[in-house]
């Protein structure tokens, strides 16, 4: 599905990725459809990054799970599709693409059978880093923007997906990348096992959790009210009260204070 009505979807998930959503309700119309067509968004994104059939039913389970719970109203449209567009422009995207990847490049790239398994370490390498947060947002774009390519789909509305074409060289160049990015993030050296439908569940969880305005993996920062371990607002200053010595009597001569 990738009609008018997909397009507009994709345009507010945008906008809620870069924070700027505006609740609007025309009639009904939004509320009664937009997790119908929140979930083919979503889908559409995952096909555009070519997530092999079987992963993507995985993936999208939760996703399905959260348009349900849109539609019932059990979790608010404008919480939907803030989550939907943070977990778009995060971690879950970059795994997809990476799966996606080792699905039309790697695997189907002239290295070596021993070449291919030495990669696709390096891949499940990166892949946990992001995964566990040892990778940071600006490094995994850079590999997310190695992978993909952007053109202007149905109606010029500009679409992510995955290169159509790469050879072995820039395949060698990605793995490199991933294995230096993994090296640097102390990721042990082995195989990781990675299931897409598990982290899309973390991570709606997670950002289901915060309330609207908060960021995915984003600590408060101190001093912000609720934030941990930071107090929501300073302790009153306790001020010593006057005192209340009576005036000295007529005639009486007060005493100097000491060393005078």
């Amino acid at each position: 599905m990738r009609g008018i009505g997909v397009g507009f979807l994709v345009l507010v998930i945008l906008a809620a990725g870069a924070g700027a959503v505006t609740y609007m309700k025309v009639g009904g119309f939004l509320g009664a459809t937009a997790g119908q067509m929140t979930e083919a968004a979503v889908g559409q994104v995952m096909t555009n990054l070519r997530l092999p059939a079987a992963e993507k039913q995985s993936a999208m389970a939760p996703i399905r799970k959260l348009s349900a719970d849109m539609k019932s109203g059990q979790v608010p449209i404008e919480k939907g599709l803030r989550v939907l567009g943070v977990v778009l422009h995060g971690p879950v995207q970059v795994l997809v693409a990476c799966r996606g990847f080792e699905a039309m490049h790697l695997l189907k790239s002239g290295l070596t059978d021993e070449d291919k398994q030495q990669a696709r370490m390096q891949l499940s390498r990166f892949c946990y880093g992001v995964s566990g947060g040892m990778i940071d947002q600006t490094t995994y774009q850079e590999v997310f923007a190695l992978l993909t390519e952007t053109d202007a789909g149905e109606g010029e509305i500009k679409q992510t997906q995955l290169k159509a074409a790469m050879d072995d060289e820039q395949v060698a160049t990605v793995i490199a990348k991933m294995k230096s990015d993994a090296d640097i993030a102390s990721v042990q050296n082995k195989i990781f096992q990675i299931d897409l439908g598990v982290e899309v569940q973390k991570e709606v969880e997670l950002l289901l959790a915060r309330p609207v305005g908060g960021g995915a993996r984003v600590p408060a920062p101190a001093g912000t009210p609720g934030a941990t371990g930071a107090p929501s607002r300073k302790p009153p200053v306790r001020r010593k009260p006057p005192s209340r010595r009576p005036p000295p009597r007529a005639g009486t001569k007060t005493p100097a204070p000491a060393g005078e």
